[in-house]
Order: C-alpha cells, then structure tokens, then sequence
C-alpha cells in the first residue's frame, strides 16, 4: 500500500483493526501500514502486572472487568467482559518496540425485564452494541480487530479501507443463539454502548483494584479520545442505507 495514504483514511482504518501484525506477514502490501499501526496503537511499556484483573502470562495479556451498559431506552445493565492480546514486536518500524496485539473478547450479561435472559458472546470480534430494541428484538454488534480475522468473517479486507461499515458483524438473538444479520437489518437507532477504547482501560487498570466496574461517566472518558475513530463512537453505514 502506498506511504501517501491520506491521513484520515489511515487513521480510521487503523483504529478499525487496532493491529496489522499478523496479516501482513502474509500481505506485503500492507506492511507500511501494518508497522503504522503498531507504532500508533499498540506500542507501551512492557510492565508486570500486580493486578488479578489483568494477568500477563506466556507472552499474552488477559484483561477483566465489568461495565455499565445503558440501553437505548435507558435502563443499564452490567456486563462482565474480558480481553486477551499478543505481546508482538514491531519489526516494521525498525526500533524492536514491542506492545499488544488483540486477539479475542467476551461478554457476559443479563437483561432486564421481562426479558430476564443472561446472553454471551466471545470470539475474535471487538464488541460494540448490546442491545434490545422496541419490537423487543435483541442486538449485538461486534467488528473486526485485527487483520487476520477477515476470512475468519468473510470479509473482503481490501474493501474496508473506502467502505469501513463492511468491518462490522451484526447478530440478532433466536431461539437457536445468535444469528448473523446484514448491516441493513440493524435499526437506525443502534449506536455503540460497550466500552470501545478498550486498550486505553487497561493501560490504566492497574490503578483499579479487582471486581471493579466501570460507570458510565468513566466509559465516556475514556472513550473521549480524540483519535478513537468515527466506526468505533457509532456505526457508519453506506449512504443509501436508511432503515429504521
């Protein structure tokens, strides 16, 4: 991929997928862009870690905690959610800088009545929205977070740079689990409700003790970044799709 990427493009896209690391070793085109990511997002001091809701083992970082989710019609729910990555090195910029890499994510939640069903979901995808909707459908959107989980999701990677709705996977609730749905099924409404800027939290969790849950206030804070991209604060669609 060309160095002269517009800035905005690559800074989107890079915040979509937090990492190249993997996916360029068996995509040199990409590989500048790769070792940009890297540098942007990933790269921290590595630190042992003396808190027993973030634990550091054979070179990967597993991160728990609990958040409050609010519903688009208000009432919040609590959901217990974890994180893992890959400690990685980034070869790309020459320097040996090493940070994390995402690999998989969960949750775990409750909804409230009359619903009062616990739902779940863990996987490679970085989760954005929990929801239930008026005609009391139930919603989870999640998106792609690292390079080499496209064909995971059958995903035309080359395509989410100009269409960077294409990184999101909807699902909605059946009887039988969750179902994958098309972006045009989600309605209008749906806006991400989960904590989105995920690594920044954890950077600073050594400063929570365990057990601890993120509030709302917090949630908006930490999601305050200004370089948390516009697909990760509410879900971009393509021009012509107006569902509600």
């Amino acid at each position: 991929m060309r160095a002269h990427l517009k800035r905005r493009a690559l800074q989107a896209f890079v915040a979509i997928l937090f990492a190249q690391e993997e996916h360029a070793m068996h995509r040199r085109s990409i590989s500048v862009l790769r070792a940009l990511a890297v540098a942007l997002l990933l790269v921290m001091p590595i630190q042992g870690c003396g808190n027993e809701a973030l634990k550091e083992a054979d070179g990967r970082l597993y991160v728990k905690w609990s958040e409050e989710v609010q519903l688009s019609d208000g009432r919040i729910i609590i959901a217990e959610r974890s994180d893992e990555y890959l400690l990685v090195s980034d070869s790309g910029s020459g320097w040996g800088r090493k940070g994390w890499l995402y690999q998989r994510g969960s949750f775990r939640a409750t909804l409230p009545a009359p619903i009062s069903t616990t739902v779940e979901w863990q996987g490679s995808l970085h989760p954005l929205v929990l929801d239930i909707f008026p005609d009391g459908a139930i919603y989870f959107v999640g998106i792609v977070a690292a390079a080499k989980d496209f064909d995971e999701w059958k995903i035309p990677w080359q395509q989410v740079n100009k269409n960077p709705w294409l990184a999101y996977v909807i699902f909605r609730l059946t009887d039988s689990g969750w179902q994958r749905m098309a972006l045009s099924d989600l309605p209008q409404s749906a806006k991400p409700n989960f904590l989105a800027n995920t690594r920044e939290f954890f950077e600073g969790q050594k400063a929570l003790k365990p057990g601890s849950t993120v509030r709302l206030e917090q949630k908006k804070a930490i999601d305050s970044n200004p370089r948390l991209a516009k697909e990760l604060r509410t879900i971009v669609r393509p021009a012509q799709d107006k569902k509600e």
